[in-house]
């Protein structure tokens, strides 16, 4: 299994990391890290999250992190 972010995703990260760290610099290091750890929950699990059907044939799924 292979997981691929999307090329929004990555700036996504990025963005949000600089908007959050003038407030919390150490709850929006852990934010991140859930973010980004979070593929790897996929890959050992592989059902994990919803499925999106619109994706058909092609398997994507969606994982909540946290709220």
């Amino acid at each position: 299994m292979k997981v691929q972010w999307t090329r929004k995703a990555l700036p996504d990260l990025s963005h949000l990391f600089e908007f959050l760290a003038p407030v919390n610099r150490r709850a929006t290091a852990r934010t991140v890290r859930s973010l980004t750890a979070a593929p790897v929950r996929i890959i050992e699990q592989p059902r994990i999250g919803e499925r999106l059907d619109e994706f058909e044939p092609r398997e994507i799924r969606r994982l909540f992190v946290d709220h």
